[in-house]
Formats: structure tokens, sequence, C-alpha cells
């Protein structure tokens, strides 16, 4: 009975983690709000960071998941792009140059070792892969500044009065 209940467990976070996938492939939104998210939980708990334990001792942090989860969609992405722009190709070269890292620290150092400090590098490339296959769009930058909580209630295109309102013509 615990093995089936453990199959249908893991059967229910597979098919959440692909339709997560799913939805990352198509909205950037989505994938600024857990990447924000999972930044706000490790500055919060910072040393007592909630881990999926795995055998032999190895912890998945949140952090892990979502920077998995984003360089999954940021490689099917790229699979879909006829061509690579100037800076999806310079940050192709930085994860090839980071792949070739890993493996030099597995051969010095160690599996454990090496794989701690690539996380933080499988982080910022993944997340800095998958924005940069989207196009430039002030829309949705503007959504993504809104998530996160950094946009202004009135930028600089266009100036709002004290009540909040636009205002009325003067005529000047």
């Amino acid at each position: 009975m615990t093995t089936l209940l453990l199959g249908l467990a893991l059967l229910v976070a597979a098919g959440l983690g692909v339709a997560l996938l799913e939805l990352l492939l198509r909205r950037a939104d989505v994938a600024a709000a857990l990447v924000f998210g999972s930044v706000v939980v490790q500055a919060y708990f910072i040393d007592r960071v909630p881990a999926l334990a795995l055998p032999g001792g190895v912890q998945v942090y949140l952090t892990d998941m979502v920077a998995s989860l984003i360089l999954g969609a940021a490689v099917l992405r790229l699979l879909r792009t006829p061509r690579f722009d100037r800076f999806q190709r310079w940050l192709l070269v930085l994860g090839v140059l980071l792949l070739v890292s890993l493996v030099r620290g597995v051969a010095a150092f160690g599996m454990q070792a090496s794989v701690a400090d690539f996380r933080e590098y499988l982080f910022f490339g993944g997340v800095a892969l998958y924005f940069a296959s989207f196009p430039v769009s002030i829309r949705l930058y503007d959504r993504i500044g809104r998530i996160t909580g950094c946009s202004t209630a009135g930028g600089p295109d266009r100036p709002r009065t004290a009540g909040g309102g636009r205002g009325r013509r003067t005529g000047r």
C-alpha cells in the first residue's frame, strides 16, 4: 500500500512538473515570480533553507528545483529558436565553460564539493539564458516589474499628479 501511494505521489509530482514546464515555455512572468519567490525564501531562512533530503546525504534546495526547471525551459525554448542572437551565443559559451569547470571540479575535488559550488552558477546561468530567449518587450518587463514589486507608481513615461490621476492639461 505504501509503495502504491509513493508511486501515485511521484506521478502527481511529475505531472505538475511537466505542466509547470509547459507554462514556463510561454510565460516569462511566471518564471520571474518563481525566481523572486525562491530568492526571498533563501534570504528569509539564510542557513536553514528547507530542503528535500535524498539518499546519500544529498540535499536539494528550493532554488535548485527552480533553477533546474528554468534551465530546462530555457533549453527547450532555445531548441525551438531557428537562429541564436549574439547574447544567446555568449550565454551558451558561458554554459559550456561552466560545464567544463564542473567536470574538472569533480575530477579534482569530488562530486559533492564541486556540485555544491556549481549550484550558484547553475541558478545564474539558467535564469540568464531563459530570459535571453524571450524577445525584448516593454509590456513583459512591466509585468515582471509589477510581480517583483520593483516598479514605481508612475514611470518617466507616464507623469502622475499627487492624487494618482493624469491631471488636466493647462494649455501651456
